[in-house]
């Protein structure tokens, strides 16, 4: 019976160095820094992101993303928003299953013109992620759509289901 368990767990060891390689097998990235515009994103209407790839696997990567966005006060809407983000990508070739988590910190400008001294306001959501991004392993251009769901949870606790539309260029 030991024999049996020994020579069942070499096979199983060493199942996935033999065989042909598969027609959806990933490859590393060969630039691993991108520039990026989202666009419905956790920044808002729009971001301007940058995204490092930390673990470059052929078929699983790891990348950390941050970046920012800027509103005039007098449009309403938050100030300042800097979106952080983990990010797990599942690569066939070319297209790759993205998933992650991070948290959004925002800066509101709440000078209500009355008073000389200005007051700011600074809140923390945190947001998931999960959508197809489209990059080829030795190409310069990606194209991701991502459904990004924030969670407010200071003052209303509630889930705001949003989506983007990000274009980038890699490095």
């Amino acid at each position: 019976m030991k024999h049996i368990c020994i020579v069942c767990s070499m096979i199983l060891l060493s199942w996935p160095l033999t065989g042909q390689e598969s027609k959806f097998a990933g490859e590393i990235f060969r630039y691993r820094n991108s520039v990026q515009l989202e666009a419905f994103g956790p920044g808002g209407y729009y971001s301007l992101n940058y995204e490092r790839t930390l673990v470059n696997l052929p078929r699983l990567k790891t990348s950390f993303q941050t970046g920012g966005a800027y509103y005039p006060p007098s449009t309403g809407v938050i100030t300042l928003l800097f979106p952080v983000r983990i990010n797990q990508l599942y690569s066939f070739g070319r297209h790759h299953l993205e998933s992650g988590i991070g948290a959004i910190f925002t800066f509101s400008d709440t000078d209500n013109g009355a008073t000389p001294l200005r007051n700011y306001d600074y809140e923390l959501f945190f947001t998931g992620s999960l959508g197809y991004r489209y990059q080829k392993p030795e190409g310069r251009w990606m194209f991701k759509v991502l459904f990004t769901p924030v969670l407010e949870y200071e003052q209303n606790k509630e889930i705001i289901p949003t989506g983007g539309l990000s274009l980038g260029y890699n490095f």
